[in-house]
C-alpha cells in the first residue's frame, strides 16, 4: 500500500460516516412524522409506494459500488483512478437510463391495460424515476471518492444534499401543496442538481493528464460480482418474501418490524466496507488490514447486536410502546441478532474475496447460505411460524461464517 493511502485517518473516516448515518436515520426519525401529518393518509400512501419502487431501483447499486471502491482505489496506485471513474460512470449510467427508459413505458402502459388502481398518481412515480437517473448516477462519484479515502467530501456533500432536500420539501408541503407531487419535486430536482455539482467538482480536483483507457475494470468483471451481490440481495430479503405468503397479517406485520431493526444494524457495516476496502485492495500485506477489519466489524456491530439480543423486549416495548407487539417480537429477535453478529464477523472476508476479485467463491457461498435459508423456511414455517424467519436468518450466518477457514487457507496458500 503506498504511503499516502497508509496514513490516512482511519478512524476520522469512520466517525464520519456513522455521523453521515446517523444524520441520515435521525432526518427519517424527526421528519416522518411531520410528512405523515402535512400529506395526510392517502397521499402518505403515495409517498410510501414512491419509495417502495426507489428502494427496488437502488438495488443495483450493490453490483457497482464494491467494485468501483476496490478499483478506483487500486487505480489510484498508478495515477488512473479518474479513467476508472469515467469508466463505471459510463455503467451507471446504461443501468440508469435504461431502467428509467422501461419504467416511464410501464408507466405509459399501465393505465392503458387496466391494471393500475384508478387512485395511484402517475406523476409522483414518473418523478422516481428521474430522482433514481440523476441519484444513482450520482454514486459513480461517491464512490470515487469513497475510492480515494476523500470519505468526508463524500459525507459532506451527502448529508448537505440531504438536509436541502427535506427542507425544499417541507417548504412546498407547508406553503405550496400538500401532496406526494410537492414532496418529491425537490427531491428529483436536487438530485439533478446534487450529479452536475458532483460531477463538476470531481474533475475540477481530480488529477489531470491521467490516460484515459484502464484495463482495472470491465464489464465482464462487474456482471461476476453481479452474480454474487444479487445472490446476496436476495438472502437479505428471501425470509420476508416467504414469510408475507405464509404468515397471517398480524404476525407477519410484527415480523417484519422484527427484521427491520435486524437491517437497521447491517447498516453499520457499509461505512467498515468503505473504509476497509480499498487498503485491502492496495495493501502490500492484507493480514493486518484483515484483522483491523475483524475487529472494528465486532466492536461496532456485532457487539451492539449481542447486547440487544440479551434483553430485547423492553427495548421493543419502549420503541413500539405496545406490551404485547415486544412480546411477540422479542423472541424472534434473539434468534436474529445474534445471526447479525456473526454475518459482522463474516464481512471482512467477504471483503477480502472481493478485493481479490474472487466471485466464484463469493457466489458459491451466497448460494450456499441461500439454499440454507430456503430450506429452513420450506420445513419449519409451518410448525415455527414467524420464528422460522430467525432461525433462517441465524442458519444464513453460520454458514458464511463456516466457510472462513476456507478462506484463510487459500490465502495462506496464495502469495499473500
Amino acid at each position: 500500500m503506498s504511503a499516502p493511502i497508509a496514513r490516512v485517518g482511519l478512524r476520522w473516516e469512520l466517525a464520519g460516516s456513522y455521523a453521515g448515518l446517523g444524520l441520515n436515520a435521525l432526518t427519517t426519525l424527526l421528519l416522518l412524522p411531520i410528512y405523515v401529518q402535512l400529506l395526510g393518509a392517502a397521499q402518505w400512501g403515495s409517498v410510501a409506494l414512491c419509495m417502495t419502487l426507489q428502494g427496488l431501483l437502488f438495488a443495483a447499486d450493490a453490483a457497482l459500488s464494491p467494485p468501483l471502491l476496490r478499483d478506483v482505489a487500486t487505480a489510484a496506485v498508478h495515477g488512473r483512478q479518474v479513467a476508472v471513474y469515467r469508466r463505471y460512470l459510463r455503467l451507471y449510467g446504461v443501468i440508469a437510463l435504461s431502467l428509467f427508459a422501461v419504467g416511464q413505458l410501464v408507466l405509459l402502459l399501465l393505465p392503458l391495460s387496466g391494471a393500475l388502481p384508478a387512485d395511484v398518481p402517475l406523476w409522483p412515480l414518473r418523478l422516481v424515476l428521474v430522482q433514481f437517473l440523476f441519484q444513482f448516477c450520482n454514486n459513480a462519484a461517491i464512490g470515487y471518492w469513497n475510492g480515494v479515502l476523500q470519505q468526508r467530501r463524500a459525507n459532506l456533500r451527502l448529508a448537505a444534499a440531504l438536509l436541502v432536500k427535506h427542507a425544499a420539501a417541507l417548504a412546498l408541503l407547508a406553503f405550496w401543496r400538500a401532496d406526494a407531487l410537492a414532496y418529491l419535486l425537490p427531491f428529483a430536482a436536487v438530485s439533478a442538481a446534487e450529479f452536475v455539482l458532483n460531477r463538476r467538482a470531481l474533475l475540477r480536483t481530480a488529477p489531470t493528464g491521467q490516460p484515459t483507457v484502464v484495463a482495472e475494470t470491465n464489464d465482464i468483471d462487474v456482471a461476476a460480482y453481479a452474480a454474487a451481490a444479487g445472490l446476496g440481495l436476495i438472502g437479505g430479503q428471501i425470509d420476508r418474501i416467504v414469510l408475507s405468503l405464509y404468515l397471517p397479517a398480524v404476525d407477519y406485520g410484527r415480523y417484519f418490524l422484527a427484521s427491520t431493526v435486524v437491517l437497521s444494524l447491517l447498516q453499520l457495516q457499509p461505512p467498515l466496507l468503505r473504509s476497509f476496502l480499498p487498503r485491502l485492495a492496495t495493501a502490500d500485506a492484507w493480514r493486518p488490514w484483515l484483522w483491523a477489519m475483524l475487529r472494528a466489524s465486532l466492536l461496532l456491530v456485532a457487539l451492539p447486536s449481542v447486547l440487544l439480543s440479551l434483553a430485547p423486549e423492553p427495548l421493543v416495548r419502549l420503541w413500539l410502546r405496545d406490551a404485547a407487539a415486544a412480546a411477540a417480537i422479542a423472541p424472534l429477535l434473539s434468534l436474529m441478532l445474534p445471526a447479525v453478529a456473526l454475518l459482522a464477523a463474516y464481512a471482512p472476508f467477504a471483503t477480502l474475496l472481493l478485493s481479490q476479485r474472487r466471485y466464484r467463491l463469493l457466489t458459491c457461498i451466497n448460494a450456499v447460505a441461500l439454499s440454507a435459508q430456503l430450506l429452513v423456511l420450506a420445513t419449519t414455517t409451518t410448525t415455527l411460524g414467524a420464528r422460522a424467519g430467525g432461525l433462517a436468518w441465524l442458519v444464513c450466518a453460520l454458514a458464511q461464517l463456516a466457510v472462513v477457514p476456507l478462506i484463510l487457507r487459500w490465502r495462506k496458500a496464495g502469495a499473500a
